[in-house]
């Protein structure tokens, strides 16, 4: 079932989607938002539509159909035959294997920069009903792959995107980095770094020489609670071993971003789950 529908910016970052590092969901909605639709008036309001460049039904950028066989979101009927133009279908983006999807190749490096890293790398999806004959784009959907049961995408992680939300992502003063960095992103890939440099062969060296600590200097500095980040450090080795050099440095405070106590609606309707079980067939790949 469909869990929220976003409107908003701090929507989006309740919802979690796309995050943590090295995840790619942002990314594609970003990408999506800005380089895939556009917003015409019509009678009724404005309308989204897909630009010329985006053809989902020739597979650009490795969009391909979704089948909706678990019943993920709302079933769509086929209307009636004087009305075909208005049948709609399921596509999905972000799959960034181009084993499986060749075009997949051609979405932004930013997109696709961090595929690899980890298995969450590639487990965020962008999904659209779509009218083919008139290019409109009814619905906006994101999701994400179920790490517990391999192929399923997980229904509590699946949410609507509304059209404001679109607007919202293409404001020309809104570039990439800040998108990112309001939806705390980057702080997910600090923490990332802050580990990969505990790994750097100069920390070790110094975790060692805590460990062997003849002259009772680091268990000092540790009883007076003091820590790398209060010192410069740097280690020079002569014949008489390593000489290690301090300088007391101001440590900067981070400033914790302000989170909305605002939460992203429900649905006014409620798409549950078939209760028979049906056999999984085929979304693995998307």
């Amino acid at each position: 079932m469909v869990l929220w529908r976003l409107c908003t910016l701090d929507h989006l970052d309740t919802s979690g989607f796309g995050r943590p590092f090295p995840r790619h969901g942002l990314q594609l909605l970003f990408w999506f938002s800005n380089h895939c639709v556009s917003f015409e008036p019509a009678d009724s309001g404005d309308v989204m539509k897909l630009v010329s460049e985006c053809q989902p039904e020739n597979g650009d950028y490795g969009f391909h159909k979704f089948r909706n066989v678990e019943e993920l979101l709302p079933v769509l009927h086929k209307p009636k035959k004087h009305k075909s133009t208005r049948q709609l279908l399921y596509f999905v983006v972000g799959n960034l294997n181009a084993a499986s999807y060749p075009e997949s190749a051609d979405l932004p490096p930013f997109v696709r920069e961090n595929h690899g890293a980890d298995g969450s790398s590639n487990s965020d999806r962008v999904i659209i009903s779509y009218q083919a004959k008139t290019r409109v784009v009814d619905k906006v959907y994101v999701t994400e792959h179920d790490d517990a049961d391999a192929g399923r995408f997980r229904s509590d992680g699946t949410h609507e995107v509304s059209p404001e939300l679109i607007r919202v992502l293409q404001n020309p003063l809104l570039d990439l980095s800040c998108f990112l960095a309001q939806m705390g992103y980057y702080e997910d890939a600090e923490v990332l770094q802050d580990t990969e440099e505990m790994q750097d062969p100069s920390v070790q060296m110094m975790l060692s020489m805590m460990q062997n600590d003849p002259s009772g200097f680091f268990s000092e500095a540790f009883s007076q609670q003091l820590n790398f980040d209060q010192f410069r450090f740097n280690m020079n080795t002569d014949d008489g071993g390593a000489v290690v050099h301090y300088t007391p440095v101001k440590k900067k405070k981070k400033k914790k971003k302000k989170r909305s106590n605002q939460k992203p609606s429900p649905l006014g309707e409620i798409y549950w789950r078939s209760s028979r079980q049906l056999p999984y067939r085929g979304e693995s790949p998307g």
